[in-house]
């Protein structure tokens, strides 16, 4: 097992395409007591992936009426809505790993994840030995704790998951 910071929230950054949700997937599958939401590729797509159960949802489309843009990008709206029911059943969860790839821009401007991921790290049911790790651009990590009101946070980068 690796040797984590023991703060609250961890963020996972750095460059974009350089492994983070890859390492995260890997630890994952190592780690027992984590659950979560990771955005891996599949093909030219991204899709949604629930962990534990590893149930995969489509997540990146290229038209659709129900889709949320990010910049050149189009994401379904329905996903986005299960992702955020998801993420309020794991404030409580017993899971002592928390995952959410990514935070972005979207939440920056209060969408996406944002409102459901504000509860949750604030949450009071958060079972004390927890941890959150989110996913966040390196460009954007200051912005993301600002806008989150992160207090307890640490910067893990992908050779902090794979270094055994």
């Amino acid at each position: 097992m690796l040797n984590l910071p023991k703060n609250k929230v961890l963020i996972l950054s750095g460059p974009r395409r350089s492994g983070k949700t890859t390492a995260l997937q890997m630890w994952m599958q190592e780690t027992p007591d984590t659950c979560g939401w990771l955005t891996p590729d599949a093909g030219d797509v991204r899709v949604a992936e629930r962990w534990p159960d590893r149930q995969i949802f489509p997540f990146q489309v290229f038209e659709s009426e129900g889709a949320v843009a990010i910049g050149r990008f189009l994401f379904l709206e329905d996903t986005f809505e299960k992702m955020r029911s998801g993420l309020l059943a794991m404030a409580e969860a017993p899971c002592r790993y928390k995952v959410l790839d990514e935070v972005g821009p979207l939440e920056l401007q209060g969408k996406g994840f944002a409102s459901a991921l504000q509860v949750c790290l604030h949450a009071k049911a958060n079972p004390p030995e927890s941890q959150w790790i989110l996913v966040v651009r390196e460009e954007l990590v200051e912005a993301v704790v600002a806008y989150f009101k992160i207090k307890d946070w640490a910067r893990i980068s992908v050779s902090d998951l794979t270094s055994r």
